[in-house]
C-alpha cells in the first residue's frame, strides 16, 4: 500500500527539513510527500527544489493566506496516489518506523476502517517517558459516534483510506469549508474508525504553531463558520453533553467579534432548555454576551498561547 502524506507550510524550512528526514529515514519506502507552500519568503522552495526524490512534489503559491486556502487553490485531494492519507503539521515530523507500523495495523483491518489514530508526542516533553498511555486503550467507534459523549476527543494523528478522502472531497467547495468536511464525512458516511495507544510522530510546538494565537483572527473566523455550520446542520444528532459543549463554544466564538453578538442571542436562548442542568454554561454564555469583544478576543488568544493541546 502507498502512503500520501501532505502537509501545507509558511516558512518553516528547518521544521519541513526534518519531516522530509524523518520520512527519508523510515523502513517502508512506498511513500510520498505533497507540499503545499503557503506564499514562505524564507529558502523553503530551494529546499524543496534541491531534493533528487520524486517522491516528493512542490506546490507553492505567492501569497500566505493560511492553509485552508492553500490546500484548497491547490486541489491537494485531487493530487493524492495512495491507498492510504496522512495530513500532518509541517512542524511535526515521523518517529522510527512509523510507516512500518502504520503498514502492520492497516494490512489487519478491514475495508470498512478507514480512519485510524495515533498518539503524538510534543516536542517540549521528548525526554518524558513515551511508553506511558495512561488512559489511553485500543478503541473502535463508529463514525457516528464522533458527536456522543463515549467518543474520546483527542487530537491524534490520524491515517485515513484514500475513499475518505474522495468523500472528503464532496464538502471541501471552499477554504471555510475544510474544518467542517471531516465532520461532514463522518456524520454522512458510515465507517469504522480505531484508536491505537502508541506514539508515531513528534509534534512541533514553536511560536509560529497557528493554534497558540499566530493569525489568530483568521482562524478564528473559519473556527466560526465550522462551529456555526456544524451546530446548525447537526446538532439533532448530538448527545446532550457534546451538544452543551459544543454550544458553548459556538457562543463563546460569535462573542470574539461585537457584530456577531446578536447572532448568539438565538444559541444562547438555547442553553435556556437546559438551565436546570447546566446553570454554569448559560452563566458562561451571559457573562461573554456583555464583556467587551476585545477582552474576550484577547483572553482567547492567551488561552491558545498557554494551553498545552493542539
Amino acid at each position: 500500500m502507498k502512503i500520501s502524506v501532505f502537509t501545507s507550510t509558511f516558512n518553516r524550512k528547518e521544521k519541513l527539513k526534518r519531516l522530509v528526514d524523518s520520512m527519508l529515514q523510515q523502513s517502508y519506502a512506498d511513500w510520498e510527500l505533497l507540499v503545499v507552500d503557503d506564499g514562505s519568503t524564507d529558502t523553503t522552495s530551494q529546499m524543496m527544489r534541491e531534493l533528487a526524490d520524486t517522491r516528493f512534489s512542490y506546490i507553492r503559491f505567492n501569497e500566505n493566506l493560511g492553509h485552508p486556502e492553500a490546500l484548497f487553490n491547490a486541489n491537494i485531494v485531487g493530487k493524492l496516489a495512495g491507498e492510504l492519507v496522512i495530513f500532518i503539521g509541517s512542524d511535526d515530523y515521523f518517529c522510527k518506523d512509523a510507516f512500518e507500523s502504520i503498514i502492520g495495523d492497516y494490512s489487519k483491518l478491514d475495508n470498512n476502517v478507514w480512519k485510524v489514530g495515533y498518539l503524538w508526542k510534543g516536542e517540549d516533553s521528548l525526554d518524558k517517558d513515551s511508553g506511558t498511555f495512561s488512559g489511553y486503550v485500543e478503541r473502535t467507534y463508529s463514525s457516528f459516534e464522533v458527536v456522543s459523549d463515549t467518543y474520546k476527543q483527542v487530537d491524534y494523528l490520524f491515517v485515513y483510506r484514500k475513499c475518505y478522502w474522495e468523500e472528503f472531497r464532496n464538502f471541501f467547495l471552499s477554504a471555510e469549508h475544510f474544518y467542517s468536511a471531516f465532520m461532514d464525512v463522518a456524520l454522512k458516511c458510515l465507517y469504522v474508525e480505531k484508536h491505537f495507544p502508541k506514539y508515531l510522530i513528534v509534534a512541533g510546538w514553536g511560536e509560529d504553531n497557528v493554534t497558540k494565537g499566530l493569525n489568530s483572527e483568521k482562524y478564528f473566523k473559519w473556527a466560526l463558520v465550522y462551529k456555526k455550520y456544524i451546530f446548525d446542520r447537526y446538532s439533532g444528532n448530538m448527545a446532550a453533553n457534546f451538544k452543551r459543549t459544543w454550544l458553548l463554544s459556538l457562543i463563546r466564538s460569535l462573542c470574539l467579534h461585537k457584530g456577531n453578538k446578536k447572532v448568539a442571542l438565538p444559541y444562547i436562548k438555547l442553553l435556556l432548555a437546559d438551565v436546570l442542568k447546566n446553570v454554569g454554561s448559560l452563566a458562561n454564555a451571559l457573562v461573554l454576551l456583555f464583556l467587551p469583544s476585545s477582552l474576550i478576543f484577547k483572553a482567547k488568544q492567551l488561552i491558545f498561547k498557554y494551553r498545552k493541546t493542539r
